[in-house]
């Protein structure tokens, strides 16, 4: 009987290895959501307005700030969502995202706007906060996984999301991270922004705010390149990512897995950024400098003429973020064909 090669013997015994530790990976995370999807149940269960209501066990979301437990009422089949924050910091009070989260909502439940989650109601037990939101279907980007979307729906996603950002913005409120999966569908369509752990009040250029912002597909160049001066524009950026994956099948803009990769993604696409094109371009970035030094760019492999053919992009993808449109001013472009996508670059 001839015997296995060692060499053989060897990746048999790895794939065997790197199995059982995928195995036991997927069984902790099904054994921690079930864990996390009783503890939520039982805290409802001491919510006197909740009483009414019946959890559906079958849909769960556990998130990193929070756990989403969908709920029916008893008599009347009415549907509603409960989110529970996790609480990372139970001596030294709630996680700071808890009460940004919190305080938007409360200032957005007084003003109102179709195209931001309504909250109905905020509980607070044994230092831990739940609140119920109104019910819908999922989220945008479990939406584009499903398949493609049809033009006219992508184009009323993007006119409800810039619609809703502009709401925030008239209020000196930035995002700070959206992304698909903190935007909410239902079948209508209607489009909701949620999420807003990282949000925050801002005044022109003046305050200073945290580059640790926007999930890094969707972070705008200047957080890459560490200017702490920014505002609202930010998340014209990041709604230019998601309008990009609204055209491109679901295809990322800047897709890496760490900070460099969607960085260099970005130069790739748009450009290298210099004193023409950047306000105030910073020296001895890291980043930067190690895409000069790893991609050697120069004038050549320029391709923006290729990405930015949708006259929209271009706006809504400069590098100076003052020159970004507006919210409002993205709506107004929506409604013209001529900002429309007219052929993928990708």
């Amino acid at each position: 009987m001839q015997k296995k090669p060692k060499v053989k013997e060897k990746d048999d015994q790895i794939h065997e290895e790197e199995n059982k530790k995928n195995e036991k990976v997927a069984n902790d995370h099904e054994m921690n959501k079930n864990n996390r999807l009783k503890e939520t149940i039982k805290s409802i269960q001491n919510i006197e307005e909740m009483k009414e209501y019946i959890p559906i066990n079958d849909i769960f979301i556990g998130g990193t700030h929070g756990t989403i437990l969908h709920c029916r009422h008893k008599d009347n089949g009415s549907k509603i969502v409960l989110k529970k924050f996790e609480d990372h910091d139970r001596e030294n009070g709630h996680d700071v995202h808890v009460l940004r989260e919190v305080s938007a909502l409360q200032f957005f439940k007084k003003n109102t706007n179709p195209n931001i989650i309504y909250m109905f109601d905020i509980f607070s037990i044994k230092n831990e906060v739940v609140i119920s939101l109104e019910y819908m279907q999922g989220s945008l980007g479990k939406r584009m996984k499903e398949g493609s979307i049809l033009f006219d729906t992508a184009l009323s996603y993007k006119y409800q999301l810039a619609s809703g950002l502009s709401h925030c913005h008239s209020f000196n409120i930035m995002h700070r991270d959206i992304k698909p999966d903190n935007l909410l569908v239902n079948d209508y369509p209607l489009l909701k922004i949620c999420d807003f752990g990282l949000a925050k009040r801002y005044e022109t250029y003046k305050n200073s705010h945290t580059v640790e912002a926007c999930t890094m597909w969707y972070r705008p160049i200047e957080l890459f390149l560490e200017n702490k001066y920014y505002n609202e524009k930010v998340d014209i950026w990041s709604m230019a990512c998601v309008f990009w994956e609204l055209d491109n099948q679901g295809i990322h803009f800047s897709a890496g897995v760490s900070a460099l990769d969607c960085f260099k993604e970005i130069v790739f696409k748009l450009g290298l950024p210099t004193s023409q094109n950047y306000p105030k371009l910073p020296k001895n970035i890291e980043i930067y400098e190690k895409t000069m030094s790893d991609f050697k760019y120069t004038s050549a492999h320029d391709r923006s003429h290729i990405y930015l053919q949708n006259k929209l992009y271009k706006l809504m993808f400069n590098y100076d973020f003052r020159k970004r449109p507006s919210a409002l001013e993205v709506c107004e472009k929506l409604r013209d064909s001529e900002y429309h996508p007219q052929s993928s670059p990708v």
